[in-house]
């Protein structure tokens, strides 16, 4: 948690942690923080309907012949409904620029609300007209070639400070305790030593820093060239995980080629031992060609079912803690495939059958802050938040997807965690720096197990959703 102390200069930037603390509060939020006893929003069991009102006609606001969108002139937050007391939808950027539906005159606006696009209403006074059709930029904004935002790295040395650094001069400092990560937002030279400008207006040593180098790994689509009705593993080498894959012409042959660590491959048959055990697979991208893996150097990829009452073509993901793979699904069907960081023995991450209630393009986190072994971490992109503070998030620290790493939380690579942001609900627009999950529109599903609790159970809002869903079936079935 973010405490008082010593670190506290640097702490105070941090806000969200895997097994620690909550999201921190979204700077374009409005006054109503997030704080960590907030609960996500889900489906409430079906109540008796009232009798229909009369639908009034929509209003359609016009702002000029030659308006042809609204562009915001600060971050705000997007209601679900005309008030301040309406459900959060999540934040959309300032500068960004939407189309309009309707407009209504109601409480907490001076001038109208404003439905925009595709979806939540804005109190008129930030929506300025503007010429330009709507558009806006993906968050967080990626210069080419990019894996993250920016460049991040980690206090390395033993006596690193955090510096107050006015009029060219260093005013005061502050020890750094703990593991810490800090992301570049300029840099300066003070008595002919550069600093690294970091969150907060802090500065850091250079020299106490090294620069990470953010993975290049990325899962894959399973359309894209792996069969996905056919058996499937990522190729990890069972001596060292970081080792290429040998490939032979037999069991125990001879060696045709290497695979690359971390790729995966279709499966044929498995080859058994003497014993019984099994060997060796046959690979099977081309049943023309006969080529053996190891069984120990493959890391299967499991197919399973959904979970009861998952609907047509909802998309949810199936974590494996003990492969350490992730498997997205749109309803039965698979669609892509990667390796993770979990949580380790000391910090495991918790099985169960989740929802994803709310994402931020970018959040700091932290833990255990003025302990031997606090950690922070600046701005960590596509921070996808299912179980309180437990999340899918990009880990740019680290590249040993496939082993056990993370505080409890899902590590991910950047190219997979952008693009599973962006895939699974809710969804997120663009030019919006947060969405949350709703009662009319859920977020995924996440569903994590292992040997261990092979079959978890629902828990938070998915157990509130699924009790819903249950309530609706058996209401649809009831006669009448």
């Amino acid at each position: 948690m973010v405490g008082s102390q010593p670190r506290l200069a640097l702490g105070a930037l941090l806000a969200a942690a895997c097994a620690e603390s909550a999201p921190a509060t979204d700077p374009a939020q409005d006054a109503s923080a997030l704080v960590a006893t907030q609960e996500p929003s889900v489906l409430t069991s079906p109540q008796a309907e009232p009798a229909p009102k009369p639908k009034k006609a929509k209003v359609v606001p016009s702002f000029g012949p030659n308006t042809r969108g609204l562009r915001l002139n600060r971050s705000i937050v997007v209601r679900a409904t005309p008030s301040l007391d309406g459900e959060k939808l999540g934040t959309v950027a300032a500068h960004t620029v939407v189309g309009w539906q309707q407009a209504v005159k109601s409480e907490g606006c001076e001038q109208r609300w404003i439905e925009i696009e595709p979806r939540g209403w804005v109190c008129e006074v930030y929506l300025d007209p503007v010429e330009s059709a709507p558009g806006g930029v993906e968050l967080p904004k990626l210069r080419a070639g990019e894996r993250v935002p920016g460049t991040y790295g980690k206090v390395v040395a033993e006596d690193a400070m955090l510096a107050t650094i006015e009029d060219g001069v260093v005013v005061s400092e502050t020890p750094i305790v703990g593991s810490s990560t800090v992301r570049r937002r300029g840099t300066t030279i003070v008595d002919e030593v550069e600093y690294w400008k970091v969150d907060g207006g802090k500065y850091v040593a250079s020299e106490s820093l090294r620069p990470h180098e953010p993975s290049s790994f990325q899962g894959q689509r399973l359309q894209d060239g792996v069969r996905s009705d056919s058996p499937m593993a990522f190729a990890i080498s069972s001596k060292r995980p970081g080792d290429w894959v040998v490939v032979r012409d037999a069991p125990g042959g001879k060696r045709v080629r290497r695979l690359a660590p971390r790729t995966l491959v279709s499966l044929a048959e498995e080859q058994k031992n003497s014993d019984e055990s099994t060997g060796y697979f046959l690979l099977g991208e081309d049943p023309s060609v006969k080529e053996y893996v190891a069984a120990s150097d493959l890391r299967h990829v499991h197919i399973v079912e959904p979970p009861p009452l998952t609907r047509p073509a909802e998309r949810w993901f199936d974590v494996d803690l003990d492969a350490q793979i992730l498997v997205a699904y749109e309803g039965v069907v698979p669609v892509y495939a990667t390796l993770i960081s979990s949580g380790t023995r000391k910090n495991p991450t918790e099985t169960g059958i989740f929802r994803i209630w709310i994402k931020f393009s970018e959040t700091s986190m932290s833990g255990r802050m003025g302990e031997s072994d606090a950690y922070s971490v600046a701005t960590v992109p596509w921070t996808q938040f299912y179980e309180n503070d437990f999340a899918l998030h990009t880990s740019y620290w680290h590249d040993h997807f496939g082993r056990k790493r993370s505080h409890g939380c899902v590590n991910l690579s950047p190219r997979d965690s952008r693009f599973l942001y962006f895939w699974s609900e809710p969804q997120v627009p663009i030019g919006w720096s947060m969405a949350n999950a709703s009662t009319d529109r859920p977020g995924s599903m996440v569903r994590v197990h292992s040997k261990q609790d092979p079959n978890p159970e629902f828990k938070g809002a998915a157990l509130k959703v699924q009790r819903a869903r249950a309530a609706a079936v058996s209401s649809v079935n009831v006669p009448k």
